[in-house]
């Protein structure tokens, strides 16, 4: 398999402007030109699939890249859901339906198989992005030795986090931007 230096070489990519283009012509036909919250969603929704995989590419790491091929994949669905919709309402036939509902599989599948090999191709940088927690949290270096833990513990201690887990040496910040603002909610109404 040769090297992807561009965006556009990516087949998912590609898959993804056709779909776009598909999107806005069929959708500056008839009644659905009119149907501006339709029309306009469904053109994000399509558009967001191409920026994602380009933004993804772009991006400073692989980690990052899976994570908004997800995103991408995830557009791709909600996408497919709007085409029921603008069947529903009849600005589409079945004929149409069915081939935007295929372009739009396809640029799902090509996303997940490109997932895939990004996960299998170098496991050692792989780690759980679909984890809320993974983004909410700063992880200190491995390096860290003893003292360095314990004044890591009086930071916390300080803004009364209990949630230093001492396996991975990681703190929870939103736990201390809470506590940093009740406390300056108590000082505020102890100074009135």
């Amino acid at each position: 398999m040769s090297t992807i230096e561009r965006f556009e070489q990516i087949e998912a990519w590609q898959t993804a402007r056709e779909l776009t283009q598909e999107v806005y012509s069929v959708s500056n036909m008839g009644g659905f030109a009119k149907d501006f919250g339709l029309r306009d969603q469904m053109r994000r929704a399509a558009v967001s699939i191409m920026s994602n995989i380009a933004e993804g590419f772009e991006s400073r790491t692989e980690v990052l890249f899976i994570e908004f091929l997800g995103r991408a994949k995830g557009s791709a669905g909600e996408l497919r859901a709007q085409f029921y919709v603008a069947h529903d309402a009849g600005y589409i036939s079945a004929d149409q339906l069915r081939a935007l509902q295929d372009l739009c599989e396809k640029s799902s599948s090509q996303i997940s198989r490109f997932m895939d090999y990004l996960k299998r191709s170098n496991p050692s940088q792989r780690r759980n992005v679909s984890s809320p927690k993974t983004f909410r949290r700063m992880f200190v270096p491995s390096f860290v030795g003893p003292a360095h833990y314990k004044l890591l513990s009086r930071i916390a201690k300080f803004f009364f986090v209990k949630t230093i887990d001492r396996k991975k040496f990681c703190i929870n910040w939103r736990d201390i931007t809470r506590s940093i603002v009740r406390n300056r909610k108590s000082n505020a109404t102890q100074n009135q």
